[in-house]
């Protein structure tokens, strides 16, 4: 039997199962257009409403058999149950979408935000447990279940190679929705090989089962940490709920199913993602603490912290609409900071809060800039660390100069150079500040600002 998946472009033929017991399994095409989950159903002709699901596709349509509507369905229930030779699919989130109806026949569409592969319950719009794989968690936490030992012969030849696999318990960092580190590995032998696969996901799970949007909001939240910290966008490469009404029996009894999920409401991983990977912090100088800490930040600073990421997961990252957008931010978060921790102290009498004093309320709020120059023991650090200009005087007339350049047609326009050069160090400020929240120390941020690719100015080629 071939495996319960679905291939872009390639369509399964089965039933629907709608959890209407008036309504019979009828004949239906799946598919993943590449860009939508989209399931056909076959519709009668234009001039026959006999169908059992035609009033799905009739919103502007009056019945005389039912003109208050409501004797019939004319929405597809959220959720519904496909089946054919390769195993069951729980469509979730389901809506109408176009119909294509000729004389004799036609079709309806119907598109679904999440494809359970494996899923047999008709409950999931609700959910237990998720579970999501990035790959740049287990560089981050440095969290294995492998270790690989290779043993050399006297003339220094390899001669054997030793694998350990270890099952290692989750790793619990929060309360909220009981979120916790899950390592995870398979290994499989066929007859010439041997392959073995770990991953580190993340792990929500609860007894009584809760939206998708409620999972997805926190591990939503950890996804972004760990952009932060290595200012990469980084992808869902694997996504898996379970219901504690769907079961399958293993060696140890009935357990709750964890069923791969197909969906394109997320972005997906890409082979990109396996680039080196260097961060500002790592989950060791923060911690279940900071991880907590960062939880209640992200919904707090909201307005400052979700235009910030849009940089990072914007197309083109150095554009002067960025410029402008890292000012927005820099004006909300100093706002912030000052409201939630100052009372106010720097606004004026309109509740306001000027650029320049709003940039400073930021650098108060940091014991350690960015900016090497801002350190006391400037001597001391090598040539290459400390440049002329490396100062947080120098970058709020630097951000001020480019973000009132860009949004006022009297102010003059720094080069193009100095555009983004302001924008990357008002990044590090952003993220410098996130780290001292989250309680990572001086001397780690000292030392992440060494490595930090941004950290080195953009220079101009002849």
């Amino acid at each position: 039997m071939a495996d319960n998946e679905l291939i872009v472009g390639e369509p399964r033929l089965g039933w629907l199962i709608d959890d209407n017991p008036e309504t019979p399994e009828a004949a239906v095409m799946l598919r993943d257009t590449g860009s939508i989950i989209e399931l056909q159903i076959p519709l009668q002709g234009m001039f026959r409403e006999d169908g059992p699901y035609t009033r799905w596709w009739s919103s502007l349509t009056m019945y005389a058999d039912d003109p208050e509507r409501t004797k019939y369905s004319y929405t597809p229930p959220r959720v519904m149950l496909f089946h054919d030779n390769r195993g069951y699919v729980a469509l979730v989130g389901c809506r109408a979408g176009g119909a294509h109806r000729a004389l004799n026949a036609g079709y309806g569409v119907v598109v679904a935000n999440y494809a359970v592969l494996g899923g047999r319950s008709s409950k999931y719009d609700k959910i237990n447990g998720m579970r999501s794989d990035i790959p740049a968690m287990a560089a981050w936490t440095g969290i294995t279940s492998m270790s690989v030992k290779p043993n050399n012969d006297a003339e220094g030849l390899l001669e054997t190679v030793q694998v350990e696999l270890k099952r290692l318990a989750p790793v619990s960092i929060s309360r909220t929705l009981n979120l916790a580190i899950h390592p995870l590995w398979e290994a499989t032998q066929p007859r010439t090989a041997f392959s073995a696969r770990e991953r580190v996901m993340l792990e929500t799970k609860v007894k009584d089962a809760r939206s998708w949007e409620e999972h997805l909001m926190v591990h939503g939240a950890v996804w972004d940490l760990v952009s932060i910290a290595a200012w990469r966008p980084f992808t869902v490469a694997r996504l898996e709920v379970c219901r504690g009404d769907d079961l399958v029996r293993t060696s140890r009894g009935m357990t709750g199913r964890w069923s791969q999920v197909a969906t394109h409401r997320l972005p997906h991983y890409s082979d990109d993602d396996k680039r080196s990977l260097s961060f500002l912090f790592w989950y060791d100088n923060i911690g279940a603490r900071g991880v907590n800490r960062w939880l209640r930040l992200r919904r707090t600073y909201a307005a400052a912290l979700d235009p910030f990421l849009s940089i990072l997961r914007s197309d083109e990252p150095w554009s002067n609409a960025n410029v402008v957008q890292i000012g927005i931010v820099l004006e909300k978060l100093g706002y912030l900071i000052d409201t939630n921790k100052n009372d106010g102290a720097h606004l004026n009498g309109q509740d306001q809060l000027s650029f320049m004093k709003a940039l400073q309320v930021i650098l108060d709020d940091m014991p350690v800039t960015p900016f090497v120059d801002d350190d006391i023991a400037t001597d001391s650090m090598p040539d290459d660390e400390s440049s002329a200009g490396n100062t947080s005087d120098a970058w709020k007339a630097n951000i001020r100069a480019a973000y009132m350049g860009l949004k006022h047609a009297d102010c003059e326009l720094p080069d193009s150079l100095d555009l983004i050069n302001a924008l990357r160090k008002s990044i590090l400020v952003v993220r410098f500040w996130i780290a001292h929240q989250l309680g990572v120390r001086d001397n780690v941020l000292k030392e992440g600002r060494k490595y930090d690719p941004l950290s080195k100015p953009f220079i101009g080629i002849d």
